[in-house]
């Protein structure tokens, strides 16, 4: 198993994460509206990803609401997106591209809570042609378990999904499950053969109330049980700490960053 972190995209957060020990980042594409993929510092992260050890893990397309319209324009701009991450995938050799199932149903006449099957057949539909394509070009396509513009969120979709969609993985972020009060433990210890990729971000409940979601070793997630399960199911992928709220992205990025991997280092057994 190996540790790294959601970077910003620039040659400094490869030096940082080499500096401090993590081995591979993570690049994230958070899409909104109709804009297509942006990252303008890309040659030059590139030259510097060539001179360093550190690794690309994984690609997210993340946020693009639009792969299971029934909008034929918004289907082509989705279509372009994927294309464009598997693009990207492929130029930084990153083994895993996770994204979303859309939630936007346009045009369909279908919706989620009436008729779940006919909403996961067309899932279906969707990312059995992007699954191919990832798999032609040596990746691995991930969905992941965020409500953000996605309904293959726990156990239910998952398993009327993967059974169609062989070969295709699952992000996963114990601290979905944990806010949306799913037992986040008995998922992995049932699912973890399917994760491809882990996102390691805390949660911080207050009595009833969700507080923030801290760096990993600063909130009540159990990770030595979680990662228990994860060598039990002989996972060998990348646990990607994620900077969430404000404090973590901004006031102690590095900080935290330092201190989460201290703290996780723990658990890593080689």
């Amino acid at each position: 198993m190996q540790l790294g972190f959601i970077c910003n995209k620039t040659p400094a957060d490869l030096a940082l994460a080499q500096q401090i020990g993590y081995t591979s980042v993570e690049l994230f594409f958070s899409m909104r509206g109709p804009g297509a993929i942006e990252f303008p510092a890309k040659d030059d992260f590139l030259r510097a990803l060539a001179d360093t050890p550190v690794t690309v893990s994984a690609v997210a397309l993340h946020n693009d609401d639009w792969p299971i319209s029934g909008d034929p324009g918004l289907q082509a701009l989705s279509k372009d997106r994927f294309k464009a991450a598997l693009e990207l995938s492929c130029q930084l050799d990153a083994e895993v591209l996770y994204t979303g199932s859309g939630t936007d149903l346009t045009g369909t006449g279908l919706h989620p809570e009436e008729n779940p099957e006919e909403v996961a057949d067309r899932i279906v539909e969707t990312f059995a042609p992007r699954l191919q394509q990832a798999t032609d070009a040596g990746r691995t396509l991930a969905f992941i378990t965020c409500k953000t513009a996605n309904l293959v969120r726990g156990p239910g979709m998952w398993a009327r999904l993967l059974p169609h969609l062989k070969g295709m993985g699952i992000k996963y972020d114990p601290s979905h499950g944990a806010q949306d009060g799913r037992p986040y433990l008995a998922e992995t210890a049932d699912w973890a053969t399917h994760f491809v990729h882990v996102h390691a971000k805390d949660i911080l409940q207050i009595g009833n109330r969700f507080h923030a979601d801290p760096n990993p070793g600063f909130g009540q997630i159990q990770w030595g049980p979680l990662f228990a399960l994860l060598y039990e199911a002989d996972y060998t992928g990348t646990v990607a700490v994620e900077p969430h709220s404000d404090f973590w992205v901004n006031k102690r990025r590095e900080a935290g960053l330092r201190a989460s991997f201290g703290y996780l280092s723990q658990f890593l057994l080689d």
